[in-house]
């Protein structure tokens, strides 16, 4: 107690760092603590009743975990951000925005810069709490009308659009019904960016980004939703008002796809 009220001057220092600490100051609570360490160094005994040491430890875990909940917390909402954005330049083609989602320097780049700059830590910091987070949280990216794109669908859809090249043995897939060749072509990559929708583009972007990235998310698995437009099979039915003949088109949804490709990550 002597101590204690000899060196009170200490004492209100440590309750002043006490509340940067509760303000989630923490790199001016640890810059705190060396100075009360470097001001009463001729004065070991108050350093022990202090008990920095034990103090500093405990601000350095309550730091990281602090900031390892906003970069997961602010994962998300960026990324959106910078996806949209990047998609409303209807100047940029799908090739340019794909190759900038996957190129470090990129999307990457920019997602754990403005991370960072949001939380108030530096990049490097910010990917490394990223790559060593403790969370658990699902997230799901769906690549909605552009699913036809994916090198998986888009390699599919050739081989049962070819009926001349031979399927492999067992395989379920549905032919495409030669009257959705005859009436009209389904859109090209191309043309399905340019038409689509803001939203729409961003989704196939995250999802693109999400599965091809391999380190800023883990892929756990990839569902296939099916179209309600056309049930499945790529295709609508609609009957000529004139000749009350069927007509079918390309489905306007999936574009041949049949369905949706989701990507589960974590």
């Amino acid at each position: 107690l002597k101590i204690l009220v000899r060196h009170h001057g200490a004492v209100e220092k440590r309750t002043e760092i006490m509340k940067l600490r509760a303000r989630k100051k923490f790199d001016e609570a640890l810059q705190a603590i060396d100075d009360l360490e470097k001001e009463y160094a001729e004065s070991p005994a108050i350093l022990k009743e202090l008990d920095l040491e034990r103090l500093r430890t405990r601000m350095e875990n309550d730091r990281r975990k602090y900031y390892s909940r906003e970069v997961a917390r602010r994962f998300g909402r960026v990324l959106n951000d910078l996806v949209s954005k990047k998609v409303r330049d209807r100047e940029a083609s799908i090739n340019e925005v794909l190759t900038w989602a996957l190129n470090p320097k990129g999307l990457k780049r920019e997602l754990f810069e403005t991370i960072a700059g949001d939380a108030g830590i530096e990049p490097a910091e910010a990917l490394e709490l990223w790559n060593n987070r403790t969370s658990r949280m699902i997230r799901r990216f769906s690549y909605d009308g552009g699913t036809f794109i994916h090198p998986e669908v888009a390699s599919r859809m050739r081989r049962i659009s070819n009926p001349r090249q031979r399927r492999s043995p067992g395989s379920r897939t549905r032919p495409i019904p030669r009257g959705s060749r005859k009436d009209e072509k389904p859109k090209t990559r191309d043309e399905w960016w340019k038409e689509a929708r803001p939203k729409d583009r961003a989704n196939f972007v995250k999802a693109w980004f999400a599965e091809f990235e391999p380190e800023v998310l883990k892929v756990l698995r990839v569902e296939k939703r099916t179209c309600p437009t056309c049930g499945g099979i790529g295709v609508i039915r609609i009957i000529n008002a004139q000749g009350g003949n069927e007509i079918k088109k390309v489905c306007p949804n999936c574009n041949l796809a049949g369905y949706e490709r989701i990507v589960i990550c974590r």
